[in-house]
């Protein structure tokens, strides 16, 4: 049995939940209830500390686990190699006008939003020195479903904020329906298993970790319409639980950030500097159906699957700094 005081990633239940949880479900309840997406200041507002300061923002504070940081540049030379390939890449998807970038872009963040809730779930297992495979197999089918869910449902989804080309979509009735039927005896399965799972073991902390998300996905996916309903909760979770995994892994890794408070200040400003930049950025030079700004396109996104693919080992058990980070 693990220590129940111990088990939370952030040092108590209080700060998991403040950090990690209510962020999202805090954005679920603006975007469905109280900020309508219409021209208003509060819309305005919501917008930028969404998808500027979190979403954006929070690629920008990788670099204090990579770039800045010397150690940790001289151990890969992919941190030198990968920016080539990713601006080759999105230089000549946007300059030869090849279809489908917008829907990978899409498609790779949810996938990279989703590994971000499985490492939460690892961290916790780790934490109370058990694992179980099948946590891991319902946290996916939890999240993923509603995805693949949403591409069939015949009414209007993103249709204000999103063209066509944005995401693949088919609408179609009985398909939604059936789907439907499948992700719902999913859901069904896996609350049977928590059950039995929470009567022998107690470990609140993991279930918390499949259930935030599994909430999370099926409210936004299978209930929302717009882009603020779709969009914004899952951003808003992602950067948020990542500012502060961030600034936990900088307090136990480097000794230039003395206290947890002086690296909580370094991630906001970073994520608050470079997320406006691009935020500039993105209003007046974005438009991924140009071929002429392509390698303005390159240079946006680059740094985007830089974090992506870092992420991708920074933060796996077989990384050198995973025993202090993890503990």
């Amino acid at each position: 049995m693990y220590n129940q005081s111990m088990a939370w990633i952030l040092g108590s239940l209080r700060k998991d939940i403040l950090w990690l949880y209510v962020p999202g479900l805090a954005a679920l309840l603006l975007s469905f209830f109280f900020i309508p997406p219409s021209p208003s200041l509060a819309y305005v507002a919501y917008t930028f500390v969404a998808l500027q300061f979190f979403d954006s923002g929070h690629v920008y504070t990788t670099l204090w686990r990579t770039y800045l940081n010397p150690e940790e540049r001289r151990r890969r030379k992919a941190y030198w190699i990968a920016p080539v390939i990713f601006f080759v890449l999105f230089f000549s998807w946007s300059y030869f006008q090849i279809p489908g970038l917008a829907a990978f872009i899409i498609y790779a963040t949810i996938f990279h939003n989703v590994r971000q809730f499985f490492g939460i779930q690892k961290w916790y297992q780790r934490l109370n020195k058990r694992f179980t495979v099948w946590t891991d197999r319902f946290l996916y089918f939890n999240c993923f479903m509603p995805f693949l869910i949403a591409h069939f449902r015949t009414g209007p989804l993103w249709n204000q904020d999103y063209s066509e080309q944005d995401i693949w979509r088919f609408p179609n009735e009985n398909l939604y329906r059936g789907l439907l039927v499948v992700y719902l005896l999913g859901l069904t399965a896996w609350l049977v298993w928590e059950i039995l799972e929470l009567k022998k073991h107690r470990e609140w902390n993991r279930f918390l970790s499949t259930a935030f998300p599994t909430a999370l996905y099926g409210s936004c996916f299978l209930l929302g319409k717009t882009a603020s309903e779709v969009v914004f909760p899952l951003v808003v979770a992602h950067g948020v639980s990542y500012f502060a995994l961030m600034t936990l892994a900088l307090s136990r890794t480097q000794k230039r950030f003395v206290n947890v408070q002086i690296a909580l200040l370094v991630v906001l400003l970073t994520a608050l500097i470079f997320g406006s930049l691009e935020g500039v950025f993105e209003e007046n030079y974005l438009d991924l159906s140009n071929a002429v700004l392509s390698p303005l396109i390159a240079v946006y996104l680059t740094p985007l699957f830089c974090h992506y693919y870092f992420d991708a080992f920074l933060w796996k058990g077989t990384h050198p700094e995973s025993s202090r980070i993890y503990g």
